[in-house]
């Protein structure tokens, strides 16, 4: 009713006014949802759900996203195609933003790959173009924003190769564990970029030949999983034991489990797939009965959860960036946790670690 000194600008008025209205949708979503005051769901929503808070997306978006959902594959756990769920404009403002991060924040650098958390870049919580892509992913997600990590830019340059797999929830001190995550491509092949797709090797159709031929291997696997939590977790193991399968034969953890040479292959033949003039190569985001390798694109995203419908961690969401044949992919990971912030420090996994490495350490000197 009246104007103090502390009053906002004109200008800002409508930016203020347009993401309370998206704050407001996004509160009705998550009701709607029975994320309000209850017990956070660790399954992937039905494509319909998914449809539905996307359809409210794009409302509260003003035309800004054109947002199209499709299913990444069909079987556990649910994970799911997200076609323009940025615009150019949207994508380049985060490249850009990134870009500068990378020279001059980065957690680290190699020849073919670098990363950047985005906590580490100052004024990052004030971006635009961030702050309505966190609203969107809270939107579909069903989660309130407390629940988001700051997420992590990646660079893969030309020349990189596939060098290992992974689940999200790496180690057993992730709490509270991440639940689902998206994967946002700012760059694609309309920049160049050839190959450095992402490929799910266990994302196989339920049902299909492929599947009942490795389902034993993968239930062995999930269930060995859903053991090595951190209350069970014995100082001197390797923390990352069953969630990261490196490509190296000499690294320890390669040789941890059994079935990470039958995944890694399998990941190999898909990036193969989806390279230019491969008699198997298929459109961005298509899955084969045997595995998934999505194409990135350039304001596209995946989308997936970790836990199967039982709400038990699964194997099935571990996944790799392909190799880069020419010009260079850059990806937003952003991760969403099944409770809200404060999140725990990384504090026990790194003490983990380093009691495993000095253990292995010993272990060679020895022989």
């Amino acid at each position: 009713l009246f104007r103090s000194k502390h009053s906002m600008p004109p200008r800002h008025c409508a930016s203020f006014a347009k993401t309370a209205m998206f704050s407001l949708v996004l509160l009705l979503l998550q009701m709607a949802a029975g994320c309000v005051g209850k017990k956070v769901s660790r399954s992937a929503p039905s494509l319909k759900e998914l449809r539905a808070r996307a359809a409210a997306v794009v409302a509260a978006s003003g035309g800004a996203a054109a947002l199209e959902v499709r299913p990444a594959w069909h079987g556990p756990p649910g994970a799911f195609a997200l076609r323009g769920l940025m615009n150019d404009s949207e994508a380049d403002e985060i490249f850009n933003l990134a870009l500068q991060g990378l020279r001059d924040h980065a957690d680290w650098h190699g020849p073919t790959h670098a990363m950047l958390s985005l906590e580490r870049l100052p004024g990052v919580s004030s971006a635009p173009g961030l702050e309505a892509l966190r609203d969107r992913l809270s939107a579909l997600a069903g989660l309130p924003s407390s629940h988001f990590e700051d997420g992590y830019v990646q660079v893969y340059k030309r020349g990189y190769k596939l060098h290992g797999l992974h689940i999200d929830n790496h180690n057993p001190f992730i709490h509270p564990a991440r639940l689902v995550s998206f994967i946002v491509y700012l760059t694609g092949e309309s920049q160049g970029l050839v190959g450095g797709g992402t490929t799910f090797p266990l994302a196989i159709t339920q049902g299909s030949r492929e599947e009942q031929e490795m389902r034993t291997a993968v239930e062995r696997w999930d269930a060995e999983l859903n053991q090595s939590t951190s209350g069970v977790f014995m100082l001197g193991d390797n923390p990352q034991w069953g969630r990261v399968c490196p490509v190296s034969a000499t690294t320890p953890s390669a040789q941890d489990y059994e079935f990470c040479s039958a995944a890694l292959a399998r990941s190999m033949e898909l990036c193969a797939g989806q390279n230019p003039g491969s008699s198997g190569a298929e459109p961005p985001g298509v899955s084969r009965p045997s595995g998934a390798v999505f194409h990135a694109e350039r304001g596209d995203a995946v989308m997936f959860y970790h836990d199967d419908s039982s709400g038990r961690v699964t194997s099935r969401s571990i996944h790799a960036s392909c190799d880069v044949l020419a010009g260079h992919k850059m990806a937003l990971a952003i991760f969403a946790r099944a409770g809200p912030r404060p999140f725990e420090s990384n504090s026990s996994y790194l003490r983990a670690l380093r009691s495993w490495e000095v253990r292995v350490r010993g272990e060679v000197t020895q022989l």
